[in-house]
């Protein structure tokens, strides 16, 4: 399968994925997801499906992406193993794009949260043209690999590194996200930035889990503009997280500002459970920048209007990366390309 046939596929899943949610065709997927994990809700499953046609799987930016690499019509397939995450709906897209639109083959090891969509998608590639079938090998196993792209926590990141010890790999760990505010954000801003924290619940790496703060600022302001995610409340599983880690803080004693579906808390931790947003204050943006810097390792997205010396992301878009926004920060198409 030339790689032009490959790339034809993929814009022309683009455009019935993009059909099919002007249609409202996916509703009966979008239930079978829920029924089958319920953190994948309707309204987060028809985000990422929106996400995935505007960002992934649009011919402009695939061809802006694909501009910068090299491809052959080479016919040794490599055998590349893929690890899925199933924090979020298709949450493992982009390194099944990558495996394929590089023209090699995925074994693909998919978790048990995300199995009904990430298998619809492919299966529909599959449809667009029966040549790509031979591209994707569901294998718990991960036989006879000859290099492994993994996603997981830092526990499971110590297996991986040892169980695969002999063989090309992309090991990605525990990351999370983070916003510097600066005080002078419009009250869009910060309607954008409560995009950034709830949307897919707030379980996502690029999910921001925690605000620095200038110390004069006025913590009421957040409790005051994030209202639109509030129905989260009635969701079963969300509700649970809030009530135990309420429950937590009060019998600990510990200080936290409640808004009825979110607390916050000071905590020099930037990773924060679910149902709980950290914040942190901070003094001069100088060492606010070494003190993130530091961190660089442990985090995938820094949302700010602030200027730094590493990139930032703009309100709200931190949960819609675009196609060259590789997981931390380490090019999945390079290391493809050189295996």
């Amino acid at each position: 399968m030339e790689f032009e046939k490959r790339l034809k596929a993929l814009i022309e899943l683009g455009d019935f994925v993009k059909s099919g949610l002007a249609k409202n065709e996916f509703s009966e997927l979008f239930h079978q997801a829920y029924i089958h994990n319920n953190w994948f809700t309707e309204e987060f499953c028809q985000l990422s499906f929106s996400s995935l046609v505007s960002h992934y799987l649009n011919e402009d930016k695939l061809n802006e992406w694909l501009g910068k690499y090299t491809f052959s019509n080479q016919a040794n397939k490599k055998r590349i193993g893929l690890i899925l995450a199933g924090n979020i709906p298709l949450v493992g897209i982009h390194d099944i794009i990558s495996v394929f639109i590089s023209g090699h083959i995925s074994l693909l090891k998919l978790s048990a949260k995300d199995s009904i969509l990430t298998k619809f998608f492919i299966g529909k590639l599959n449809e667009i043209d029966s040549e790509s079938t031979s591209y994707f090998q569901i294998d718990d196993k991960l036989t006879g690999l000859d290099a492994l792209i993994a996603t997981g926590s830092d526990n499971s990141a110590r297996y991986f590194e040892y169980y695969f010890r002999n063989c090309p790999k992309i090991i990605r760990k525990n990351r999370t996200s983070i916003a510097v505010l600066s005080g002078h954000e419009t009250n869009e801003d910060l309607k954008l930035l409560e995009k950034d924290i709830f949307q897919y619940f707030g379980l996502g790496c690029r999910s921001v889990s925690k605000v620095f703060i200038p110390v004069d600022y006025d913590l009421n302001t957040l409790i005051e503009v994030f209202e639109k995610y509030r129905y989260f409340i009635d969701h079963n599983k969300y509700y649970n997280n809030y009530i135990y880690h309420k429950s937590i803080f009060l019998l600990n004693l510990d200080d936290h500002l409640d808004n009825g579906f979110l607390m916050l808390k000071e905590n020099q931790s930037n990773h924060s459970p679910l149902a709980v947003l950290f914040y942190e204050r901070y003094q001069n943006t100088t060492e606010l920048e070494n003190r993130i810097i530091l961190s660089k390792d442990h985090l995938q997205v820094v949302v700010s209007k602030e200027q730094f010396s590493f990139p930032t992301h703009t309100f709200g878009s931190s949960q819609t990366p675009e196609l060259w926004d590789y997981a931390d920060e380490v090019d999945t198409l390079n290391f493809i390309h050189k295996l």
